[in-house]
């Protein structure tokens, strides 16, 4: 997680410098390079090294990939690709403690699972550029190539206007360079700065709570690898419920109504008495659901 941070703070602009595209199988490739060493790692100083480097490559992994997808699509179709990104983490988890429920040693799960992403390194043959990056970097006619392909192959090429052309809205770039750009942006205005200020607690929030109920889910009683897995897999619901309604009734309130009930959920827990034990497994894979569905909702908003 140490990684994960690294990467997406000092890496995080990588992407609007080079494309998303190549950004995206530079930190694919690191992933798979650093997280499958640290499978053969001789020392725990030399796997935590590892798994540090491999954070920070996952972390532009998910990240990029994020942003990829929703420049891929429309504005009616950015809600529900974001949050059915998101189902990818309860197909994973899931996945992830079926393979541990049968491999011998943690070597051989953590080898495994690294390699696993060899077989999207094939990407760049199937997937183009971001045609939006394309358009800011003022590559017109590359976006404009990749978005008649797109067209053609949904059978859309005839609706498109004859000579149509890119036109790309904002600032002109004598203009953009006086004002504040990155980070500067965010803090250039007290009104901007506490939005900033708000997401960042609204993610470290969620960012604990999630991660925080995943590993505990093995206490939850039973076998811990099921544990795991329902954990995991009850996201998928949520994610569910959270596409039908955030174009609704939008993404602050889908997102601050999750959080309560989430946050609620796992309140209750601490003052239930031990001998609850159902209760407070019901209580927690509500948590965990209704945090899922927040934390998914929080890329969108």
């Amino acid at each position: 997680m140490g990684g994960v941070m690294t990467g997406a703070l000092v890496l995080g602009g990588v992407a609007d410098v080079i494309g998303r595209l190549k950004t995206l199988m530079m930190a694919l490739l690191g992933t798979i390079a650093f997280e499958g060493f640290s499978a053969f790692a001789p020392t725990l100083v030399v796997m935590a090294m590892l798994r540090y480097l491999g954070g920070i490559c996952c972390a532009l992994v998910i990240l990029v990939s994020f942003v990829f997808s929703q420049e891929l699509v429309g504005m009616d179709w950015r809600s529900f690709c974001g949050i059915f990104i998101a189902m990818s983490f309860a197909v994973g988890i899931g996945v992830f403690s079926a393979l541990a429920s049968v491999m011998d040693t943690w070597r051989t799960l953590t080898f495994i699972c690294s390699v696993s992403g060899i077989v999207f390194l094939i990407l760049p043959c199937y997937i183009p550029e971001s045609p939006r990056w394309l358009a800011s970097q003022g590559r017109n006619d590359e976006a404009k190539e990749i978005l008649e392909g797109m067209a053609r192959r949904n059978g859309k090429f005839s609706n498109l206007p004859t000579n149509w052309e890119i036109s790309v809205t904002g600032n002109s770039k004598d203009e953009s360079d006086k004002k504040p750009q990155g980070v500067g942006l965010l803090v250039s205005h007290p009104y901007v700065l506490l939005l900033t200020l708000i997401q960042i607690y609204s993610w470290f929030v969620n960012s604990a709570t999630y991660y925080g109920l995943t590993i505990a889910a093995s206490n939850l009683g039973g076998d811990a690898y099921v544990s795991t897995a329902l954990s995991g897999l009850i996201e998928i619901p949520a994610c569910v419920v959270a596409i039908g309604i955030i174009d609704r009734i939008g993404r602050r309130l889908t997102l601050c109504g999750f959080m309560m009930i989430g946050g609620s959920a796992c309140l209750c827990i601490q003052f239930l008495p031990v001998q609850f034990v159902n209760v407070k497994t019901l209580l927690a894979l509500c948590g965990k659901l209704s945090i899922s569905a927040s934390f998914s909702v929080c890329y969108i908003h």
